[in-house]
């Protein structure tokens, strides 16, 4: 559970999203959620 001081019930934002995206992850799935942090490198095709 994450409490987020003077949010209400449906706390939008990315931090929440991802805290979701990461939780259904590990417990549906049995995978490790993906790296936030990590940067991507994205090279433009010729």
């Amino acid at each position: 559970m994450v409490y987020v001081p003077g949010a209400d019930h449906g706390a939008p934002g990315i931090f929440t999203e991802r805290k979701l995206v990461d939780f259904f992850v590990r417990n549906v799935f049995g995978q490790d959620p993906p790296n936030w942090n990590a940067t991507s490198t994205h090279f433009p095709s010729s």
